[in-house]
């Protein structure tokens, strides 16, 4: 999920007066879903914007040396395609 988007979704939000709740860990999501719905009296549409604690965290990228990559089973693009008789080996 992209910046633009989580800032587009809070916009509306806000434009339309839907709160933004962040859930707990552990949370039962389907029991803070049916506590909005009975405090707004909304039936149909969107009753809230629900963050989830383990989405809310996203993988980053970093960068690894050949050594630490060999160690975790991977093979530099090279050495794959020659395996596969892509590439001459050198």
């Amino acid at each position: 999920m992209t910046e633009k988007f989580r800032e587009a979704v809070k916009a509306m939000a806000q434009r339309e007066r839907i709160p933004v709740y962040q859930f707990h860990h552990k949370e039962c999501k389907d029991d803070a879903a049916n506590d909005f719905r009975r405090k707004r009296g909304i039936r149909d549409g969107v009753v809230f914007v629900g963050v989830a604690p383990e989405k809310a965290q996203a993988f980053q990228a970093a960068r690894c040396s050949s050594v630490q990559l060999r160690a975790m089973g991977y093979q530099p693009v090279s050495e794959r395609a020659s395996a596969f008789g892509l590439m001459p080996s050198g």
